[in-house]
This record gives C-alpha cells, sequence and structure tokens, in this order.
C-alpha cells in the first residue's frame, strides 16, 4: 500500500472526480472513516493517507446527490412533519 501526504491526496481526487479537491477536504474524508490514515513515524506529526482509497473514491457535489422521494404527509400535504396549524383549524 502507498502512503502519500494530504497534497498529493488532493491531487489524486482532483484528478479522479476532474474537479479541484482541497487538501482539507482530505482531511475531512479522513476524520469521516472515508479515507484510511496515518501518522508518519519518521517524524510523528505528518499525517498520511492511503492512495489506493483516494483514487477509488467518487466525490458527489451538493447538485449530483440522489435526492430521496418522501412520502407526502396526507394532512399537510407536505414532505413528512406535521399538519400546519391553520389548516388544522379548519
Amino acid at each position: 500500500m502507498r502512503w502519500v501526504k494530504s497534497s498529493e491526496a488532493a491531487a489524486i481526487l482532483s484528478e479522479v472526480n476532474g474537479r479541484p479537491i482541497s487538501t482539507d477536504y482530505v482531511r475531512v474524508l479522513a476524520s469521516k472513516g472515508l479515507i484510511r490514515s496515518k501518522i508518519n513515524e519518521a517524524d510523528n506529526s505528518t499525517k498520511l493517507y492511503a492512495a489506493d482509497d483516494c483514487e477509488g473514491r467518487k466525490i458527489y457535489g451538493r447538485t449530483e446527490r440522489r435526492v430521496e422521494v418522501r412520502v407526502k404527509d396526507k394532512r399537510s400535504g407536505k414532505p413528512g412533519g406535521r399538519p400546519r396549524k391553520d389548516a388544522a383549524a379548519s
């Protein structure tokens, strides 16, 4: 397994996804457990990230996420939630 610094991991993710990915986002992915990370044993301060995880990770933008279809609440006509107060009075 090959371990890379955050700048190299960001470059790999950018190449795979076709858009710029910041080094900060690499750290976020690692904190969520989506990319494996470890501390560099040579200096005990630099974090290293698994290049294999970066190469296989597809990142979806906010507009690209799959939208879950929610069932409308029969009383309010809105997706989920409680009926509005004015709708209950009529």
